[in-house]
């Protein structure tokens, strides 16, 4: 299993043609804990929707900047902290 290393990465590992979510996962205290995540990016729009299992919480039309400001992800990729389920 291998880090999600870039927002290019993530982009084409989130996105799906048929609209489903991706499942993906933040490692926490050196790897004791995970926060799942399920992901879709649209190309169209540019824009990411983030569903946090942890909370049932939803995130729509994140723009990279926003996923940036709002969530936890970027800081997880350039951590090499955030994981796709495989």
């Amino acid at each position: 299993m291998k880090p999600i290393k870039t927002i290019e990465q993530l982009k084409k590992a989130a996105t799906n043609e048929n609209g489903d979510f991706t499942d993906f996962f933040i490692l926490l205290a050196g790897g004791l804990v995970r926060s799942s995540k399920r992901i879709l990016y649209n190309p169209e729009t540019e824009t990411f929707d983030v569903y946090n299992e942890i909370d049932d919480s939803e995130q729509d039309a994140l723009t990279v900047e926003k996923l940036k400001m709002e969530t936890h992800i970027v800081e997880a990729i350039e951590n090499n902290c955030l994981y796709q389920y495989s």
